[in-house]
C-alpha cells in the first residue's frame, strides 16, 4: 500500500512538474508575443513619425520653390502656378484628421488608454492640448513639434507654459515631469 502511494504521488508530482513547465512555457510565448506587439506598435509609430517629417521637409522644399520662382518672375505667379503650390502644401499639412486618427490609433497602441486617462484627469483639456501632450510623451523637441502642429516654436512655449498651468491646477504634475521637452 505505501508502495502504490508513494507511486501516485510520485506520478502526481510528476504532472505538477509538467503542468507548471506547460503554464512557464505558454506564459513566454503570451509574454513574447505582446513584447512584439509592443515593438511592432512602436515601430508603426516612429515610421508616422517619420512620415510627418518628411511632410514637413516637403513643405519646406515647396517653400523654398515658391521663393524661387517668385525671384525668377519678379513675384509673379500664374493662377496655374499658385493653384500647384496651394494643392501641394495642402497635401504636405500635418494637421489633417486621417492623419491625426492614424497617429492616434498607433499612438494607443504603444501607450494603452493615455488619452482615455488624461481626459479623465484633466478637466477640459482641449484636442490641440492632446496632440501636444503625446508629442511631448514622445519627446519630439520644440522645432518639430511645431513644423508638425503647424504653428510656430514660440507658440508651443506659450502653449506648453498654459498646459503646464492646467496640469497644476489638476494636481497632475507628476504628468509634466514625464513630458518634458527640449528645445
Amino acid at each position: 500500500i505505501a508502495f502504490v502511494l508513494l507511486r501516485s504521488q510520485s506520478v502526481k508530482a510528476k504532472k505538477e512538474k509538467q503542468l507548471a513547465a506547460e503554464k512557464k512555457a505558454n506564459l513566454l510565448l503570451k509574454k513574447e508575443n505582446v513584447e512584439q506587439q509592443l515593438e511592432n506598435a512602436k515601430q508603426q509609430l516612429d515610421e508616422l513619425v517619420k512620415k510627418f517629417e518628411e511632410r514637413i521637409e516637403l513643405t519646406e522644399q515647396l517653400e523654398a520653390g515658391l521663393e524661387e520662382v517668385t525671384k525668377n518672375e519678379n513675384g509673379i505667379l500664374s493662377n496655374e502656378q499658385t493653384g500647384k503650390i496651394l494643392k501641394d502644401l495642402s497635401a504636405a499639412s500635418l494637421l489633417r484628421n486621417e492623419d491625426w486618427q492614424q497617429f492616434q490609433q498607433r499612438f494607443e497602441k504603444v501607450y494603452p488608454d493615455f488619452f482615455y486617462q488624461l481626459a479623465q484627469q484633466v478637466q477640459g483639456i482641449t484636442p490641440a492640448e492632446e496632440r501636444m501632450l503625446a508629442l511631448m510623451k514622445l519627446k519630439v523637441n520644440y522645432r518639430r513639434m511645431s513644423q508638425m502642429l503647424g504653428i510656430s516654436p514660440e507658440s508651443v512655449r506659450t502653449a506648453k507654459y498654459r498646459l503646464r498651468k492646467k496640469l497644476i491646477a489638476c494636481n497632475r504634475t507628476d504628468l509634466l515631469e514625464q513630458l518634458e521637452v527640449t528645445d
